[in-house]
């Protein structure tokens, strides 16, 4: 299956980039080259891969350009880029990643893709354990939710089927929304599952179902040993792992 792949690469806020020279996450060096660079190349070596769209607040380097289908100016919201990537986009499976996992691998990507495949479903979400991040990533820290088959995050990849996009923007706005807030993730999941899921008793089949009911599209989210795709740079420490065992 062909899939168009949105890469945002956003402004960033975070404090701690000015320690290292950058206004923006994507433009970290690792080994001499921008963060974002991994992801891109990661992409293009994909066999799936028809269209590569880069929603950015900075210009394409030289060395940027080749990797790029498309160029997309950021907006000012992580909304607002998601939807000015969707619009470029034309193939029938749509995945949104961002710039930030330079550990991410074309093999992985393809096997996401593949197992999209395998799935009569609209809405797609790889899900992680932690002993397979671990496993690779050891000391990594990151954050778990605890569901009926154990400690697990979602994969830094979203993936959709095209032609449901106006319904899965509205789910997507929801989320984003309430993803700090208990009360608001409630009125989206119900009180119900909200406490299974405080408790750990909460299975993927069931928040399967959860997300299915509340934007009436079939949903498939498959457990899979990718622990590049679980693991992002979102503070100092990630930047230090990944130029450990990047810069090799």
């Amino acid at each position: 299956m062909d899939f168009d792949a949105i890469v945002l690469a956003g402004p960033g806020k975070e404090d701690w980039l000015a320690q290292e020279g950058v206004s923006n996450k994507s433009l970290l060096p690792i080994d001499g080259r921008p963060m974002v660079e991994y992801v891109l190349q990661a992409l293009k070596g994909s066999r799936f891969l028809k269209n590569l769209i880069l929603v950015a607040d900075f210009p394409l380097s030289e060395g940027l350009k080749p990797l790029v289908d498309k160029y997309v100016p950021a907006g000012d919201t992580m909304e607002e880029n998601i939807e000015r990537g969707v619009l470029e986009t034309s193939s029938p499976l749509v995945a949104i990643m961002g710039s930030d996992i330079p550990f991410i691998s074309s093999e992985t990507i393809d096997r996401v893709i593949s197992l999209c495949s395998s799935y009569p479903a609209s809405l797609y979400l790889p899900v992680i354990r932690r002993e397979d991040i671990e496993r690779i990533f050891p000391g990594s820290q990151r954050t778990y939710a605890r569901l009926k088959e154990g400690e697990v995050k979602a994969g830094n990849i979203f993936l959709f089927k095209r032609e449901n996009w106006h319904t899965v923007e509205g789910f997507l706005s929801k989320v984003v929304a309430g993803r700090k807030q208990l009360w608001k993730l409630a009125a989206i999941l119900g009180w119900k599952y909200v406490l299974k899921f405080l408790l750990g008793k909460l299975s993927v089949e069931e928040l399967e179902n959860v997300v299915a009911r509340e934007t009436s599209l079939p949903v498939k989210a498959f457990l899979m040993d990718a622990p590049d795709l679980g693991v992002d740079v979102d503070k100092l420490d990630d930047l230090i792992l990944a130029r450990a065992v990047l810069e090799k």
